[in-house]
């Protein structure tokens, strides 16, 4: 088996450059497959994840955006039941990632020039579930920037991004793995509150009040959802209104203070993909192909559904689109498909 990255011109979709690694042979869950990680891009360099089932590591690798190798990471041993999906980022020339699986693990960052280590948090066996999560990079009120990440294993915990001591910890929230990602909810709301959501598998969903860095204190949850409540799929919020869409295509707009529900829409599909907010639009990619494209806010309006007609090779698109170069770009299958315009 193999993973190839590959460089595609913005313009013609034609491939500029591609560069591959050897995984070797290895046995994925139905709904995972040896590309599953999603590249993250810097100016300089992108990273992506991959197993190498000869040595039985998971590795990180890096490129130059002219496709020159950088460095390769040994990140370690990775137990998982559902396949190996580790995302990092880059943020302030550090690459962050949290290998947090069924035999323990670490959050760590890296050099993002040279692929060392800088820090690592070591956090023992507490559980048997595995995390999916992508790390939050978010500025502090009082000062710094922290890395939140969340897993059954350790709740959700706030370490700074300079040194990787922990800044606050929320313990034993969940009760299964955690796949959606944490997120600052009141981010563009011109607000001095902190809210960040999380959540995992059977009805937990919540906002975490961080403590003030200035100020000290401890982390608490400052609200709890008690509605059909999301597994797969991340939300996404413009500070105003928070937008959740849970795996069976229940949409609910919500107040991000207060947890209260403003109203809920019923798109007829399932999802994985997590919803994008694109000047003030929302648009949801269903696992059967389609996107549902609509005018959010005070209230919902559906513009379109075009369906990208995957074709029978394609047993579920299950990727979040990316957005650049008025652009939405989207993983179908092993194709990529660019439209445009966007608005």
């Amino acid at each position: 088996g193999e993973v190839t990255l590959v460089c595609l011109d913005v313009e013609t979709g034609g491939t500029r450059w591609s560069k591959t690694v050897r995984t070797g042979d290895y046995q994925t869950h139905n709904m995972n497959n040896t590309a599953a990680s999603t590249p993250c891009l810097a100016e300089n360099l992108v990273v992506f994840s991959w197993y190498d089932s000869v040595r039985e590591v998971a590795m990180l690798s890096a490129f130059s955006h002219k496709g020159r190798e950088l460095w390769q990471h040994e990140v370690g041993p990775i137990k998982v039941m559902h396949g190996i999906n580790l995302q990092p980022v880059v943020q302030d020339g550090r690459v962050l990632f949290a290998h947090l699986h069924q035999a323990g693990g670490y959050v760590a960052a890296l050099d993002a020039g040279n692929g060392k280590p800088v820090w690592r948090r070591e956090y023992p066996q507490l559980s048997n579930k595995t995390t999916y999560i992508t790390p939050l990079v978010r500025e502090r009120h009082g000062g710094g920037k922290e890395v939140v990440v969340a897993s059954v294993s350790i709740g959700v915990r706030g370490l700074d991004l300079a040194t990787g001591e922990e800044t606050w910890a929320l313990s034993g929230v969940f009760k299964e793995r955690t796949i959606v990602s944490p997120v600052d909810i009141m981010a563009g709301s011109g607000s001095q509150d902190s809210l960040l959501t999380a959540g995992c598998k059977n009805g937990v969903f919540f906002a975490v009040r961080p403590p003030d860095a200035a100020e000290g204190g401890e982390a608490r949850v400052a609200w709890h959802f008690d509605k059909k409540t999301p597994y797969v799929p991340t939300p996404v919020s413009d500070g105003n209104t928070l937008y959740v869409l849970t795996d069976g295509g229940k949409l609910l707009a919500v107040d991000p203070a207060s947890g209260a529900l403003r109203w809920q829409q019923r798109l007829r599909a399932n999802f994985y993909a997590s919803p994008l907010l694109i000047g003030g639009r929302l648009y949801c990619l269903s696992r059967e192909g389609e996107v549902f494209v609509a005018e959010v806010g005070k209230e919902f309006k559906l513009l379109s559904t075009p369906d990208l007609k995957p074709g029978d090779e394609v047993m579920w698109c299950d990727s979040t689109p990316a957005v650049a170069h008025a652009s939405l770009y989207l993983r179908i299958g092993a194709g990529l498909d660019c439209h445009r315009p966007m608005p």
